[in-house]
């Protein structure tokens, strides 16, 4: 179950960051708080997060006030060609720490990781598997799997 937050307001502005009413019970064991927040706070609820596609960001620009409560105004954004070289980085060294196959690169326009040698055809009844120390493919037979 969701607690209620609330935030600290100083001259109209929320001030730090958002807290729990039971946090606020402790610092103000006297304080009814079916009656509403405590003075110097008011309620705050954070805006619900957005799923994020890849290479996007999300940016929170300010608490604001919404007519009863706080909220977070957001926005998603690209990412900056930066920020996008630097995600690519961190995706490729959790993959090649991941699998092991530290030759494979990232491919932006597909969103996949390629291999140094494409994927031989299939052959009935066989899988392949990369050998990174060899640099090849190898043919495993499904029924020795």
């Amino acid at each position: 179950v969701s607690q209620s937050r609330y935030v600290e307001v100083h001259e109209g502005l929320p001030r730090g960051s958002a807290l729990s009413q039971s946090f606020l019970q402790k610092r103000f064991p006297d304080h009814d708080f079916a009656k509403g927040p405590p003075a110097g706070f008011a309620p705050y609820r954070p805006t619900p997060r957005p799923a994020l596609r890849r290479f996007e960001k999300l940016a929170i620009h300010a608490i604001t006030w919404q007519g009863d409560h706080f909220s977070d105004a957001i926005e998603v954004r690209p990412m900056t060609e930066d920020e996008r070289a630097i995600e690519i980085e961190r995706m490729l060294r959790n993959y090649h720490l991941a699998t092991g196959h530290s030759s494979w690169r990232y491919d932006p326009a597909t969103d996949q990781f390629i291999p140094p040698i494409a994927v031989p055809d299939a052959i009935h009844g066989g899988v392949y598997r990369w050998v990174e120390s060899e640099q090849r493919w190898d043919l495993t037979d499904i029924k020795e799997m």
